[in-house]
């Protein structure tokens, strides 16, 4: 979701519950209704801003990969596996392999693994359904020369 989106939405439901004590034709009810409108208008055009979530999605992956790194492991027990995206029927698009000791933040990476499935459910419902869902299979996860890989 845009970060303009974002913002005008959590703007338009603290106006709603604001607007509904204030008295009509007070300037914090005409900016309720104004917030409203703005809220209609981004929801009115929601589909025009597919291309931009998906510029948003490249950006994401891209500082996921970033943030997971060189996946170092001196044993198994230090590989985790990310399950990154969504297909339309609701599985992981794909996986990654990443080290919860080469200086990870495994919240902000799942957090950002969220956000980046988020984003992904929203271009998806702006086309129209896809053909076959086959997920990819759980691969499992090695430390192999040092390294998290995934082996399928």
């Amino acid at each position: 979701m845009p970060r303009a989106l974002r913002s005008t939405l959590f703007h338009a439901i603290n106006a709603v519950s604001i607007g509904r004590r204030a008295q009509a034709g007070s300037p914090v009810a005409r900016r309720s209704r104004w917030w409203l409108g703005a809220l209609a208008g981004w929801l009115a055009v929601g589909p025009l801003h597919a291309a931009s979530d998906e510029v948003e999605m490249t950006r994401l992956r891209k500082e996921i990969v970033q943030m997971i790194g060189d996946p170092f492991c001196t044993n198994l027990v230090y590989c985790r596996v990310l399950a990154l995206g969504v297909k339309p029927c609701g599985k992981p698009d794909e996986y990654l392999a990443y080290s919860n000791i080469s200086g990870t933040n495994v919240e902000a990476l799942e957090t950002k693994a969220a956000e980046y499935a988020f984003l992904q459910e929203e271009v998806q419902a702006a086309k129209p359904p896809g053909g076959e869902c086959k997920p990819p299979q759980l691969p499992a996860v090695k430390c192999v020369d040092q390294r998290c890989k995934l082996v399928p």
